[in-house]
């Protein structure tokens, strides 16, 4: 059994055994979260690396495998009561199909956040998901309705793959749900788009691995542009914020990503 209370759950890009990208994203921001004193999680979802089954090329599946990985967490971490679900490009789509899983497990679960990486939008994530955006949308609203729930999205302003008016409308959007449930909230929410019951074995059990290595902090956020909205929560505020980063790219490679670590890992600071 893990003692340690605290849990982030890393979500890869991994599309299929056929459609890899390993981004030193995922381990960079690993060292934040262990500098935190978080149990890192990273996996493979279903058919990529040594999983058993196959992908199912419209994600849904595989946020069944994420959902599946966090009730594992839960059964193997002893007082565990702090959840973060991380995802990054393809992986952030996924993540954002999972509720809270504050809402998942309640009884065990106090404080939950999503973070969100380079969320793919437009065409690219009908094409990803083969054309089951509506879903995500769907499920991803309900995520945003949830007043008990932290959620950060970090995007750059020069992504290869996706405008900054195309971000700052979505953001608009997110904002607008957050705000619609603030204003209603006793409003019901269901459990995510695709619901079923987590099965007993968990088919990417073989590809968990729990990190367990540390790295220095670092500081000094300059070119990030943070903006954030408050709604109520049962146990107090709960922040929809974003992080527009300064020449960030989709990948995250040379400053930017040093802010995106930064600004990360002062976000979770103040869970």
């Amino acid at each position: 059994m893990i003692s340690e209370p605290t849990v982030c759950l890393w979500c890869t890009t991994e599309i299929s055994s056929f459609i890899r990208v390993r981004p030193r994203v995922l381990h960079n921001l690993s060292a934040v979260f262990l500098k935190l004193g978080y149990h890192v999680i990273l996996f493979n979802t279903r058919g990529v690396g040594e999983s058993s089954g196959r992908a199912s090329f419209t994600g849904i599946s595989e946020s069944q495998d994420l959902r599946a990985v966090l009730a594992w967490a839960v059964e193997e971490i002893v007082h565990l009561d702090t959840a973060v679900l991380v995802g990054y490009s393809y992986g952030s789509l996924i993540t954002s199909m999972v509720p809270s899983p504050k809402r998942l497990h309640p009884e065990r679960i106090k404080r939950a956040a999503h973070i969100l990486i380079s969320h793919p939008l437009g065409p690219m994530a009908s094409f990803i998901t083969f054309f089951n955006t509506a879903k995500y949308t769907s499920a991803f609203d309900q995520v945003l309705a949830d007043p008990g729930l932290d959620v950060l999205l970090i995007y750059g302003n020069n992504d290869q793959f996706f405008s900054l008016k195309r971000y700052e409308s979505w953001v608009a959007r997110c904002r607008e749900i957050r705000g619609q449930a603030s204003e209603n909230p006793g409003a019901p929410l269901g459990h995510g788009a695709e619901d079923e019951t987590i099965p007993p074995t968990i088919p990417i059990a073989n590809a968990i691995g729990v990190c367990s290595t540390t790295s220095p902090p670092t500081r000094g956020v300059d070119s990030v542009n943070p903006r954030a909205s408050v709604s109520t929560g049962p146990r107090g505020p709960r922040k929809l914020e974003e992080k527009m980063i300064e020449h960030g790219d989709h990948f995250w490679r040379g400053s930017s990503g040093t802010y995106l670590r930064n600004a990360v890992s002062d976000w979770v600071e103040k869970l």
